[in-house]
């Protein structure tokens, strides 16, 4: 990739140039690349696509106007090394929340009264957990505890078949959105 640094012609350019170049600012820096050829017929998953990313743009526009919120996407920005900013943050947050980093079973065997700990990676502050032990059946569920900033749950119930287990963690965020992950143990 070449680099152009201090040139004179596109110094605060943006925008494209006629119909063959785009220029673009980022983190400081300025793209060029070709303009973008547009289909007409598109697929219904490409519809579908776009109706998406229209609902999570109007999400991001606002979720950001509350500054509690706008904040925690900020500082999700800050950690993230693509230079992302808060708005796009929030439009990657709609499309694929983030949720559970790691569910920890070491501490279960099945009887009552284990630890499963889970720890969250949600760019908003987790409300609440909700958790199902699943045989195919449920076996149990209830709700985790917030404790050395992880959630643990306290089985209640005893469970023989662990090969045929799974645990049903549900994510409830602060604007009341759920996220539920399956794990097979």
């Amino acid at each position: 990739m070449a680099k152009s640094i201090g040139n004179l012609v596109l110094k605060g350019a943006t925008g494209q140039i006629g119909k063959q170049i785009v220029v673009r600012k980022t983190k400081g820096r300025t793209i060029l690349s070709s303009y973008p050829t547009v289909s007409q017929n598109y697929t219904e998953k490409q519809k579908e696509h776009f109706k998406k990313f229209k609902e999570a743009t109007v999400y991001a526009k606002t979720v950001l106007k509350n500054t509690e919120f706008a904040e925690a996407y900020k500082k999700a920005a800050l950690k993230s090394e693509s230079g992302a900013s808060a708005y796009n943050m929030a439009v990657k947050d709609f499309l694929s929340p983030s949720g559970v980093e790691y569910l920890d079973c070491s501490q279960y065997g099945g009887a009552v009264g284990q630890e499963i700990t889970i720890y969250d990676n949600s760019m908003l502050t987790v409300e609440g957990i909700g958790v199902k032990i699943l045989n195919p059946n449920e076996i149990e569920s209830g709700k985790a505890k917030l404790k050395n900033g992880s959630w643990v749950y306290k089985t209640t119930a005893e469970n023989t078949d662990l090969e045929n287990t799974t645990i049903e963690v549900t994510l409830t965020n602060k604007l009341g959105r759920l996220l539920v992950e399956r794990f097979q143990l």
